[in-house]
């Protein structure tokens, strides 16, 4: 058996067991269940799923998702379920399979018992009826037009449900069991006329009647307030009814003994024609004044709307008589639950008397006590640091964003997504920008961490639970599951204006379920990475300030004056932050903690590489926790790829540079680089004369990362790594030296000890401009030349060395990469007792007299080198090292 439900969030059930069905299929069906038995045109189809923003592929989509949701169905009910049928599709079921066309037959035959004068069984079938639903309003999370239109109707009709009920159960005499919920009903509908008629007659035969008529006189008060108005004719009846204690209007009940009886003659004299209980409209089932039946669509005198404030007010002096069972729907209400809109609702002004004032023959009413006011708003904000500095752009670009939740045309929160790397200030921009925007979200401002330093990423029903009691949500109604959690957070932010701020978002999926699905609320997001696949959202990816920004910042935190903004140590403090605010805010923090120190002495011990990150630490602030903090959320692979990148201590590289390193293909090692400057890792900081891409690793990274890769790895899996480099970077350097000026300088290049070379295609395109691929490594190759050296690669560095003679002064007259890998290289092989690596180091140390006129003693030390190297018989290639 095959069920779809649409009372609640849209499931399709078969063989009692939940089918897997979701997105745009399941939209389809839906549609397709609304206009049962009626065949929808594809183009129809189209414009009901994506209104006016249909993709170019639309036609061929809904071909797609409906044999989507065809998979889903087994067995042979499911496989005639959605027919094609010219010129679109129609969806075959028995309409006692949907469980909205179930709630209208009940509705009807509910109608028909009770016009047949057997109220209890209509009663029976009122209240089966309703117990169909599952939520609070029907084909939860569309927000389709089609979708709005079919749970506005069917809402209505439940509500007639429950107003049938409540009059049925005062003809049964059951007034004392219709308080509670009506009650409730009233606090959630107060524009509705006809509840609070029935709840003023069910008091007033309780012996109630100074409640009865507080009632009426909030309900009045809330209709000239909000529209203007005085009640309808049969409220104002029944509240004349409920004055003078006529029981032929009102019916009899439990009276109070003492309870004072107004004379007959008062009561024929203000009664007026009013029908019997069983008819009038605040008791029975009544058409409505559009004179529409209430099984159709119908449209109440005044609509309704959600709980509010004054609603609450209105009921609730009447919770300590009426019994525990009503205190939760009072609470709820007292919590503050908005009108649509998400405003809260003001204060009266005292008015001028006019035609809307009670009549001479209308008497009133006065309330003993008026109970506080809901609690504010919700306002979960950090507060604003004062020594926000600069930003103005990334500031404007924020707060338009969260302008647009005054765009009468939205039907979607504006979705704002902060990215960068760690300590680059995402959270300090969200949260000041949240503070200038505050005024917009009247309903609340909450900001939830959605991963603390110290633990792992929150999940989605934590935090949905989280959200819900800062909402108000009573904690037995967030102990749910995940999908309960969802459509109860979802109800609870529909028509509110909520400015919603994520911390530390790790990953799109977690974040779908806390989205609000009203447009009037907002989100920002704050994310180590770029959140690409998060739908609708804009992006902002934050980078470190400019100079002049960060020194201000520096010297606001320090406490120091704008005399001193202008000292070099300031400067250099800044440069040895990187720019970073986070470690601006600490080094800042240190000075003003220690105003004996001049920044001099703090720029000093910044300079140690070693030891920077354990300088940049204060009290609880500490760079170090945030920079594993990001790198934890990476996975292990890219883990392993920061570390590998950062172990050489490049100043920039290709992205070929990580496929020795980690012994891939160069394909997967673009990937892994590219994975990395999502997650803001690493910066892309152009395109080299090869015409690839250039990254770079920040400064502080780099460190930390270097520290993961000591900590994490062997010596001997790092020196594999650094192996395999210096084999593609001397490989590639002989094939270039071979295809430079003359070819000679190839001459210089020993084997690789460890053979390892890039794929063809890669090399060749590297090599279409061996001067170009010179210029753009030599850098790297020196920086590699140090890095061999000091880890006690000799063979290595002095091999890497002889690579920046052909890069360098052989073939293009650069004679300081020359002096300094060679000067480095000679140091190395001289501390290892390398003879024969000294003759080659020799042999290309030097080059200052070149430039400087005579040639003789660069001749006598080349001819030196040129000797050791024969007497220690080095392998080379034919003709190896001469001296000239």
């Amino acid at each position: 058996m095959l069920e779809v439900r649409l009372l609640g969030s849209v499931e399709v059930w078969q063989d009692g067991r939940r089918l897997r069905l979701g997105g745009k299929p399941l939209t389809i069906l839906s549609a397709l269940v609304v206009h049962l038995g009626e065949v929808l045109a594809t183009g129809r189809l189209v414009d009901l799923i994506w209104e006016e923003r249909a993709p170019a592929t639309a036609t061929a989509l809904v071909a797609s998702h409906v044999s989507a949701a065809r998979r889903e169905f087994t067995g042979a009910p499911g496989t005639s379920l959605i027919r094609t049928r010219a010129p679109g599709y129609v969806v075959e079921l028995d309409r006692g399979q949907v469980d909205a066309h179930r709630f209208e037959t009940l509705l009807r035959e509910g109608e028909s018992r009770a016009r047949q004068g057997r109220p209890a069984e209509a009663v029976d079938a009122l209240s089966d009826a309703l117990d169909l639903w599952r939520g609070p309003d029907a084909l939860e999370g569309m927000d389709q037009s089609f979708a709005r239109i079919e749970a506005a109707r069917l809402g209505e009709l439940r509500l007639i449900a429950h107003e049938e009920r409540f009059a049925l159960g005062l003809v049964l005499g059951r007034e004392e069991r219709v308080i509670a919920p009506l009650l409730a009903h009233v606090a959630a509908h107060p524009l509705r006329e006809r509840p609070r008629g029935q709840l003023m007659t069910a008091l007033f035969r309780t012996g109630r009647t100074p409640d009865a008529l507080r009632i009426y006189q909030q309900g009045r008060d809330l209709l000239r307030e909000e529209l203007g108005i005085d009640p309808g004719d049969e409220l104002r009846a029944l509240h004349r009814a409920v004055l003078n204690h006529d029981t032929s209007v009102l019916g009899t009940g439990r009276q109070a003994p003492e309870m004072v009886r107004v004379p007959s003659r008062a009561r024929s004299s203000t009664a007026g024609p009013v029908a019997s209980p069983g008819r009038s409209s605040p008791l029975g089932p009544v058409v409505s004044p559009g004179g529409s039946s209430p099984l159709g669509p119908v449209v109440s005198r005044h609509t309704a709307s959600p709980v509010d404030p004054v609603a609450a007010r209105a009921v609730a002096p009447l919770v300590d008589k009426a019994g525990a069972s009503v205190a939760p729907a009072v609470r709820r209400a007292q919590r503050g639950d908005r009108g649509a809109g998400g405003r809260e609702w003001p204060q009266a002004p005292a008015r001028e008397p006019s035609a809307v004032e009670p009549s001479a023959t209308e008497p009133s009413t006065t309330e003993s006590s008026v109970p506080p006011w809901p609690a504010p708003a919700p306002s979960h904000l950090p507060p604003d640091v004062d020594d926000f500095v600069g930003r103005s752009e990334e500031s404007d670009w924020v707060t338009s964003l969260l302008r647009r939740v005054d765009d009468p045309g939205r039907t979607a929160p504006p979705i704002g997504v902060i990215s960068g790397r760690s300590g680059v200030g995402k959270t300090a921009l969200a949260v000041h920008v949240g503070h200038r925007a505050a005024a917009l979200f009247s309903d609340g401002r909450l900001f939830l961490d959605l991963r603390a330093s110290d633990s792992a990423p929150v999940q989605a029903s934590d935090a949905l639970a989280r959200l819900l009691r800062a909402l108000g949500a009573d904690p037995e109604q967030a102990a749910g599951g995940l999908d309960d959690l969802v459509g109860l957070y979802r109800t609870r932010v529909a028509h509110r204006r909520i400015l919603l701020i994520l911390d530390n978002a790790a990953g799109e999926s977690d974040l779908r379920p806390l989205l609000p699905p009203g447009p009037g609320s907002a989100v920002l997001i704050t994310s180590r990475r770029r959140l690409a696949g998060l739908e609708g959202a804009q992006h902002l990816d934050l980078t470190a300030p400019g100079e002049p920004e960060a020194l201000e910042l520096l010297t606001r935190v320090a406490g120091r004056t704008r005399r001193e903004t202008g000292r070099p140590e300031f400067a250099e403090i800044v440069a040895l932050c990187g720019r970073l605010p986070l470690a601006l805010r600490i080094a800042g923090a240190r000075l003003a903690a220690r105003p004996h120190w001049a920044p001099g002495r703090l720029a000093a011990r910044l300079r140690d590489e070693r030891r920077r990150l354990n300088e940049l630490r204060a009290g609880d602030l500490e760079l170090r926790t945030s920079l594993e903090l990001g790198y934890s959320d990476l996975r292990p692979q890219d883990q392993e790829a920061l570390r590998r990148l950062a172990l050489v201590d490049l100043p920039d590289f290709a992205s070929w540079i990580a496929s020795p390193l980690l012994d891939i293909d160069t394909d997967d090692a673009e990937e892994a680089v590219e994975r990395l400057v999502d997650c803001h890792f690493i910066d892309v900081i152009g395109v080299d004369g090869t015409g690839r891409i250039r990254y770079r690793i920040h400064d502080l990274a780099r460190e930390h990362a270097r520290e993961r890769c000591v900590a994490e790895e062997s010596p001997e899996e790092r020196s594999r790594a650094v192996r395999r480099l210096v084999s593609c970077w001397l490989q590639l350097a002989d094939q270039a030296a071979i295809r430079g000026p003359g070819g000679g300088a190839a001459r210089l290049f020993p084997p690789p000890r460890t053979p390892h070379r890039l794929d063809e295609a890669t090399a060749e395109a590297l090599l279409a401009r061996p001067a170009s691929w010179f210029t753009t490594e030599q850098a790297c190759l020196v920086a590699a030349v140090t890095h061999c050296a000091d880890q006690g690669m000799t063979r290595e560095a002095r091999d890497l060395a002889g690579a920046v003679i052909a890069s360098s002064a052989v073939l293009y007259n650069q004679f300081d990469a020359w002096s300094q890998s060679h000067t480095v290289a000679l140091e190395a092989v001289r501390r290892n007792g390398d003879s024969a690596g000294r003759g080659l180091a020799a042999h290309g140390t030097r080059p200052t007299p070149v430039r400087a006129g005579p040639l003789r003693g660069v001749v006598s030390l080349l001819r030196r080198g040129a000797g050791t190297v024969r007497r220690h018989s080095l392998p080379g290639r034919p003709g190896g090292p001469r001296a000239g």
